[in-house]
């Protein structure tokens, strides 16, 4: 049985290159600028500014060959599989919102986990080196939590838990120097302050607080869960 030269075969479907492209806001056939190590094989001295493909070879940073003529000459048909298996991906509710925070040079900056299924039906992915993260639900939309209230809030469980998923960005408490997240269960929301940290208030004892004007009022903001 003959079998066909690698110029012949056909080039599979590279599924696990999609999967993370879609989920980390990748486009196959754009570019990036990177800032060389330095180092070993590297054609680049340290901290020379680079631009590539999204998807380059070993031998576009490197004086080496890797990854050989035949392969080399496949990129072109690897990015066309890539953006097939991608599908739909700029649809992602949590995508969308990273593009109007300004995606790369906006307040999340790049992702730092592809994104991913959560608890209870939802999708959530992590920016800015882990800190911060974006959740989304058919009900509550995708949502920007960070710093200590996420924290609190991966301590109750995250949206598996008491209060469920973030309906509200972290936003700026009405005194302009607190923050907090309103979340879908139980009215909770999580405050916080730099004298008394993230604590969550809910229910009854919430909406005493709230008709007391809340941080604005004679009791300040929540020290204790």
């Amino acid at each position: 049985m003959r079998t066909a030269p690698p110029s012949e075969r056909p080039v599979q479907p590279p599924t696990v290159v999609a999967w993370k492209f879609a989920n980390g806001y990748r486009d196959p056939n754009g570019s990036v600028t990177l800032i060389s190590g330095g180092g070993g094989t590297s054609k680049y001295p340290a901290g020379t500014p680079v631009t590539l493909p999204n998807i380059f070879a070993h031998r576009d940073v490197g004086n080496t060959t890797c990854p050989g003529d035949r392969a080399y000459e496949m990129l072109p048909t690897i990015r066309q599989k890539v953006t097939e298996r991608m599908g739909d991906w700029h649809a992602s509710p949590i995508y969308q919102k990273w593009q109007a925070t300004g995606a790369d040079a906006g307040l999340l900056q790049g992702a730092f986990r592809i994104e991913s299924t959560s608890g209870r039906g939802g999708r959530w992915t992590t920016f800015a080196n882990d800190g911060r993260s974006v959740y989304w639900s058919a009900a509550t939309g995708a949502k920007i939590i960070e710093g200590s209230i996420r924290q609190k809030w991966g301590e109750l469980n995250w949206e598996t838990g008491i209060f469920g998923f973030p309906t509200t960005d972290e936003l700026t408490a009405a005194d302009g120097v607190g923050r907090y997240n309103d979340f879908e269960l139980r009215d909770g929301s999580i405050y916080w302050s730099p004298p008394t940290g993230a604590h969550s208030i809910e229910g009854s004892i919430k909406q005493k607080w709230v008709s007391l004007n809340k941080e604005a009022g004679p009791l300040g903001y929540p020290t204790t869960d």
